[in-house]
């Protein structure tokens, strides 16, 4: 389709305001108008058109940006609307085609502010503008999209453009997903093609402004690291996310099973294979990784610290709670722990106690001893904490039968009501306790499920 070949009432071509001999016609219409679409106004560019019916197709920036590239990137999506249907009723969607000095037409604008409801009106008045490249690298719409992390408006794209893309273009903005984050979307180009692991992007640009020729999505994954602000993966569905997971040391374990994962799917000799830099793709997560390994390290360590205090207490108060068990039934004719049921009974649950708090100790002190290696936050230290959490819930629950045993049968019932302040002080611990219990569980047991496929494959 070439614009040139098209005339109409709307527009005989595209007019440009910016030349010195036309500064009062500028002045009349062009500020007017570029106000108009900064603001949305329909009714004020409606009326400046109904002058000047060949505005929407002038020139009114020195970028070169008509009325349609201002409102698509100003994100006012009423005032495109009714552009683009006055250019479809007038015959003038050529007019969609005109890009400004950077070349970039407005569906490449709209692409970049992120609003999908402006490129959906432009795409349904020509589909064709999908294919049409912008910016001075020749960007893609879709490329674009994905490079500022624009998920729902990548995700519109690429279900249009998908069984268009060559090779080529499809491996450029897998590794442009994965450098922006968009995990969720690599995660459906690579179930669509699973060779795309194997692909090698030409040009790829890190977070420092650098070029790194020749990188695989394994390079790129690797030096790939949390950060810290609110991104656009608040959006994204919670198995894809990595920065939701509360702990460094379980967003490390996240971060190590996406590597892992990656590794295990290209073939492995390219796991060893080194990038312009001569860096292979574990020492680039190592160096991406160092200070979220040191973090995790540090949380690691308080939550071991603090437990393993907890556990100790309770292994001590048992203890001395056998100690003081009576040893004959001359010692105890009134007492009922002197039948031998509520003995027994007492003497099981006080022994089970000891025995999961001291068990629990010696976890976290293994936790305390650990090398902390890369490979240890993937499956060992968060093992060990499950371990160690689980029989610190179990020791606080025998303590807690012993020590109401023992108050009702020695102080009787009038102490029942400090038995119920000391159950709501377990509750709220244990509580707090599971919490983070159910989170280091779905984070080691639930996340590896969202890589299993649903049918096997030959790859």
């Amino acid at each position: 389709m070439e614009e040139d070949n098209w005339a109409t009432p709307l527009s005989q071509c595209p007019r440009d305001l910016l030349s010195d001999d036309r500064r009062v016609e500028y002045l009349n219409y062009g500020v007017p108008l570029y106000k108009a679409a900064l603001k949305g106004d329909w009714e004020a560019a409606n009326q400046i058109h109904f002058t000047h019916q060949h505005c929407f197709a002038t020139k009114i920036t020195r970028q070169g940006d008509t009325a349609l590239h201002i409102a698509a990137i100003a994100k006012r999506t009423d005032f495109v609307v009714k552009l683009v249907a006055l250019m479809v009723q007038d015959r003038c969607t050529h007019l969609l085609f005109l890009r400004n000095n950077n070349g970039n037409t407005a569906l490449c604008l709209a692409a970049a502010s992120g609003t999908v409801e402006i490129a959906k009106v432009m795409v349904e008045a020509d589909e064709s503008l999908l294919e049409i490249p912008g910016n001075t690298s020749g960007l893609t719409p879709l490329h674009m999209a994905a490079l500022l992390g624009h998920r729902e408006m990548v995700k519109y794209l690429l279900r249009l453009t998908q069984d268009r893309l060559s090779y080529e273009e499809c491996c450029a903005i897998f590794i442009t997903t994965i450098n922006s984050d968009l995990y969720d979307i690599a995660l459906v180009m690579l179930s669509g093609n699973e060779q795309l692991v194997m692909a090698r992007d030409e040009a790829t640009q890190d977070d420092d402004g650098h070029i790194n020729i020749g990188e695989t999505p394994l390079h790129v994954l690797a030096k790939k690291s949390v950060k810290s602000s609110a991104t656009s993966l608040s959006n994204c569905c919670t198995i894809y996310r990595l920065n939701c997971i509360s702990g460094a040391a379980l967003q490390m374990q996240r971060e190590m099973l996406w590597f892992k994962e990656v590794e295990d799917l290209v073939m492995p000799q390219f796991a060893e294979v080194q990038n312009s830099a001569g860096k292979t793709p574990l020492t680039l997560f190592t160096e991406q990784h160092k200070d979220l390994r040191a973090a995790g390290e540090e949380w690691m360590r308080k939550t071991a610290s603090s437990c393993s205090v907890v556990a100790t207490l309770i292994a001590s108060a048992v203890f001395g709670f056998l100690l003081k068990v009576p040893r004959n039934n001359a010692e105890s004719l009134v007492n009922p722990l002197s039948y031998s049921g509520w003995y027994l009974v007492f003497a099981i649950s006080d022994s089970l106690s000891l025995i999961t708090s001291t068990a629990s100790t010696l976890m976290f002190l293994s936790i305390l001893i650990s090398t902390y290696a890369e490979k240890d936050f993937l499956d060992s230290l968060p093992r060990k904490l499950i371990i160690g959490l689980v029989l610190l819930f179990l020791s606080i629950v025998f303590i807690t039968f012993t020590t109401t045993f023992h108050i009702i049968f020695n102080q009787g019932w009038p102490w029942f009501g400090i038995i119920v302040l000391v159950f709501i002080t377990i509750i709220l611990f244990t509580t707090q306790e599971l919490s983070l219990m159910w989170e280091v569980f779905s984070s080691t047991f639930g996340s590896s499920s969202i890589f299993k496929s649903p049918t096997p494959t030959l790859f």
